[in-house]
């Protein structure tokens, strides 16, 4: 496995990005608190790259790839997540004047001072 910077994510672990953002989609589902959704798809993420690359070969060099790239996949699940949630619904709300916009924090500020 050749690793570049000009790649970032190796094209053949790409399969790997809708099965995170399904994973964390579940996870929201349960009882488990949204803040470790990252921190458990990072975990899981590393786990299954690295198996991957243990399919084909076993080395640590595997170990330090499929933790590298196990956390770039990762990020990129949470951080497109993110990124979707912040344009669609996030802005929706800020055009309203909130839940947690500039509106309500000074309201919450002035009403309770």
């Amino acid at each position: 496995m050749n690793l570049e910077i000009a790649t970032a994510i190796e094209p053949s672990l790409l399969f790997l990005l809708p099965i995170l953002y399904a994973i964390g989609e579940m996870i929201k589902r349960t009882p488990i608190k949204n803040w470790m959704i990252p921190f458990i798809l990072w975990g899981a993420s590393v786990f299954i790259v690295t198996v991957y690359l243990f399919s084909q070969e076993i080395s640590v060099q595997n170990i330090f790839v499929g933790f590298i790239q196990g956390t770039i996949l990762a990020m990129t699940t949470v951080g497109g997540n993110q990124f979707y949630k912040q344009a669609t619904e996030k802005r929706i709300e800020d055009e309203n004047g909130g839940p947690g916009g500039y509106d309500d924090y000074y309201d919450d500020y002035y009403n309770h001072h």
